[in-house]
């Protein structure tokens, strides 16, 4: 710096331009180096994609493969992330190095050790919330009925990370779910049990309506058999709780794993059993239900598992045509709502409804409710209406990709 300044008038000038030339070099040569830091990690990105598109991997279906992000840390680039396939990311690995990527293996393996062999779990509360991160103040992501199994994945203070039979993974406190090894779940998917069958009620500490409750009960929650009286089921809660529910708002877990196909007309009478219903952003229950929580309700009654985000549920089912779809609509088409794709933006789902016919659908919105595509109708949604992307039949596409009657899924099976 020194031969820029000088004694004279121009000093001052010389000065600026010494610093100006400097700053311009500095900033340069930070933009170059986070310029290639930028190239180098979506390359490695790209490179992951490509892997998971040729493996015909996706965060489904029992596959937990989420490698989120590649990062400089003093010259190191960082493979971070979670995964429950061992043996595909030893692959990935192994493709990164041949294509001469040096990279510091940071990626958590579930499920994670500390569990020792308690790596599945009953739901032992009527609705169990499940969040985005293990914190109360965390996003409600999804939530878990009273039986429901899941595969317990990792754990943090006393919160539990689980995948629930329709392959989401969240976060839920641990006093909700009864822990169980390989033997203790193959015990329960072997016994005999039973479904509630109303949309909400009681069980008792005793055969009588009058005694004590011992919790809430909502539609679809599922408890073990233990005996009957008269007017009563005795049943064992997951974490050994004894309870009595009336016969008359139960039936058999088999009848409802076993149940026929429904037809559009039951699963349109199914749905209209919610109306008023509460929005509940997260809500996957008779107490409240979002957008995509409410169809998958709906057809969870009717015995099939369906995937939990509007998003996931519209990469399903046989895709209505196109061409005039109002036209092609029919009842219980579920219908897909969000921003069509175009050549600068990809499509995005955002919303769910069911088709009810006649240009009506039902849909949780504020609360559970009908609206028209119909702008001479009092029930009019022109949102709705502009918005509407594409429709899918999902009645005729039971037993297709997840979309699951309850007796097919691995979760209730033997593991």
């Amino acid at each position: 710096m020194k031969k820029y300044i000088t004694p004279t008038a121009k000093g001052k000038t010389g000065l600026i331009i010494a610093l100006s030339v400097i700053t311009c070099f500095m900033f340069s040569f930070v933009a170059n180096v986070y310029g290639a830091e930028i190239s180098v990690t979506e390359r490695i990105n790209s490179e992951i994609d490509n892997f998971k598109k040729d493996q015909k991997v996706r965060n489904s279906s029992g596959y937990i493969f989420d490698l989120k992000t590649v990062q400089n840390k003093n010259d190191v680039y960082q493979l971070a992330g979670v995964t429950n396939q061992p043996a595909l990311y030893l692959s990935l690995k192994k493709t990164l190095k041949e294509k001469s990527y040096d990279i510091e293996d940071n990626v958590r393996i579930l499920p994670h050790p500390c569990l020792k062999d308690y790596i599945y779990g009953l739901v032992s509360l009527s609705v169990a919330n499940m969040r985005t991160n293990p914190r109360h103040p965390a996003e409600l992501a999804t939530q878990a009925l009273l039986g429901t199994p899941v595969n317990i994945l990792d754990k943090s203070g006393g919160w539990l990370l689980v995948q629930t039979p329709d392959n989401y993974i969240a976060w839920t406190e641990e006093s909700g779910i009864t822990l169980m090894n390989k033997a203790d779940i193959n015990r329960w998917v072997k016994a005999r049990k039973l479904v509630y069958y109303r949309f909400s009620g009681f069980a008792y500490e005793k055969p009588d309506t009058k005694s004590q409750t011992l919790s809430d009960l909502v539609i679809c929650d599922v408890v073990e058999y233990k005996g009957e009286t008269e007017h009563f089921y005795k049943t064992i809660y997951p974490d050994k709780r004894i309870a009595y529910i009336l016969k008359s708002e139960c039936i058999d877990f088999n009848k409802w794993a076993n149940m026929k196909n429904p037809t559009a007309e039951d699963i349109i009478n199914t749905a209209v059993k919610f109306m008023g219903i509460p929005y509940l952003w997260g809500g996957t229950s008779s107490k409240g239900v979002d957008c995509s929580g409410f169809t998958k309700s709906v057809f969870l009654i009717r015995g099939i598992i369906l995937q939990r985000d509007a998003s996931q549920q519209a990469c399903y089912g046989k895709v209505v045509a196109q061409n005039d779809l109002m036209s092609q609509l029919r009842p219980a088409n579920l219908l897909f709502f969000g921003e069509k794709k175009s050549d600068k933006n990809k499509e995005r789902i955002t919303h769910v409804a069911i088709y009810t016919g006649k240009g009506q659908f039902i849909h949780s919105s504020g609360r559970v409710r009908i609206n028209s595509f119909d702008p001479g109708s009092k029930i009019f949604s022109e949102g709705r209406k502009n918005s509407l992307v594409k429709a899918a039949d999902y009645v005729g596409s039971i037993g297709t990709t997840n979309i699951t009657k309850i007796k097919n899924n691995n979760f209730y099976r033997l593991r």
